[in-house]
């Protein structure tokens, strides 16, 4: 029989009854309280390791540790979890994960989780919502909104909607005012037009088959579109200038033809 030593607080209101013991066994060490039926609230099992509780002189506790640096400092391995939910099931219920997460960690692990960088596996920072993975930050610092595997800095899968305004730095951009130079050279209007009856697109800008087999960068279709609305521009000066000279040159046919009308008027008097 395991030896048990029990050690009783009465009610000194109410003499007889029993309202606290304190329970030792070899296998554990517990606090009970007896007004309606044992609870035990606190129990301590035989091999817990130092510094399970740790109560500083101070008023700080640790947890795994004695030098909490908080009021409360939980402390873990680097493969164990450090705070591993509240709730009823962490994988099907409400749940909240902060740590590692164990091995097996999956969607249902916990509403906010964190994986340090040598954790070995998927060292990420991840929130979830209804057990579902939503939001992610890498150890290389991509953020994935919608994906678990973003592979450019920012990644998101979904439509993404901005109140005000989107910038984009312009220390990368190929900003085409060189289109503007005086040795830059249009293609002539001929030779577009052959162009795009054979392709079916301007010259420059991606096709409807490599925007959806490969994406597009958006940066670059900006520069891209204004390249072709500057060249659009040159072509129509152009046309300005044709056009005026053909008027002024309609305008001396004109004067010459009222010229020779004249003339032709003044022959026919003469006859």
């Amino acid at each position: 029989m395991v030896p048990l030593r029990r050690f009783f607080f009465d009610d000194t209101i109410t003499p007889g009854v029993i309202d606290w013991q304190i329970i030792a066994d070899p296998l554990s060490f517990s606090v009970a309280h007896v007004p309606n039926g044992t609870t035990v609230p606190l129990i301590i099992q035989a091999g817990a390791p130092n510094a399970s509780i740790f109560v500083e002189n101070s008023g700080n506790i640790g947890f795994g540790t004695e030098t909490p640096q908080g009021n409360l400092h939980i402390f873990s391995a680097a493969n164990e979890d450090v705070f591993n939910g509240i709730g009823p099931d962490l994988n099907d219920g409400p749940a909240f994960n902060f740590g590692y997460s164990g091995f097996s960690f999956g969607p249902g692990s916990g509403f906010f989780n964190v994986r340090g960088v040598n954790s070995g596996v998927n060292p990420s920072l991840r929130f979830a919502t209804v057990n579902q993975q939503r939001v992610i930050i890498t150890s290389a610092g991509r953020v994935g909104i919608g994906t678990t595997s973003p592979g450019v800095a920012l990644d998101v899968v979904g439509t993404v909607r901005a109140s005000t305004s989107i910038m984009v730095g312009g220390t990368t951009l190929n900003v085409p005012d060189y289109v503007f130079e005086p040795d830059y050279q249009l293609m002539p209007l001929t030779e577009l037009g052959s162009y795009v009856a054979k392709e079916k697109r301007l010259p420059d800008v991606p096709s409807a088959r490599e925007i959806k087999e490969q994406g597009v960068n958006m940066s670059e279709l900006q520069m891209q579109l204004l390249k072709k609305v500057e060249e659009l521009t040159l072509y129509t000066l152009q046309q300005e200038k044709t056009i005026q000279t053909l008027q002024g040159e309609n305008r001396q046919l004109q004067r010459r033809l009222a010229v020779v009308e004249t003339l032709v008027k003044d022959l026919a008097h003469q006859r």
